[in-house]
Order: C-alpha cells, then structure tokens, then sequence
C-alpha cells in the first residue's frame, strides 16, 4: 500500500501546502487573467488552514455553519481513498 500527499499553493494567498486531496478545504473558482473568481460552476481549488478557517469565520458571523475541516485535510492519504 502507498500514500500520496497533493501539493499546491491556496487559491487565497501565496502560501504552498501539502494536502489530502479528497478531504482538504476548498473553494470553486474560474480563472480570468490569472486571478481566481468565485464560481460555483468552477474547479475546485484548494485553500491552506488559515484561509479556511478565516472564510468560515466570516461563514459564522453570518450566521451560517460552515464545514469542518477534517483533522487528516493537511495529511497524507492512502492511494485507496484517492478518487480517480
């Protein structure tokens, strides 16, 4: 059995992070002249911890819940929970 591990940079900051790529927070984004855009028909881009939790920070002052971020989000996975 083998383990994978995704990297990438957050779609909001410059920050490089190691993720799972099944269970890492995200947002869906169309790029236009190299900057990503809200969109829920986009591709889904990946976001480092303090990114999501200051997003659903806001979530919450809207009175919204927003997800959980999985303790294994940040985490290496096993290549069987990879979908593919």
């Amino acid at each position: 059995m083998g383990y994978v591990f995704a990297m990438g940079r957050c779609v909001a900051c410059p920050a490089i992070i190691s993720f799972h790529p099944n269970k890492v927070p995200s947002i869906r984004v169309r790029w236009e002249n190299g900057r990503a855009i809200p969109d829920p028909n986009g591709q889904r881009e990946p976001l480092c911890r303090s990114c999501a939790e200051a997003i659903y920070a806001r979530v919450r002052e809207r009175g919204e819940t927003p997800p959980e971020i999985a303790p294994d989000a940040y985490d290496a996975c096993s290549e069987e929970e990879l979908n593919y």
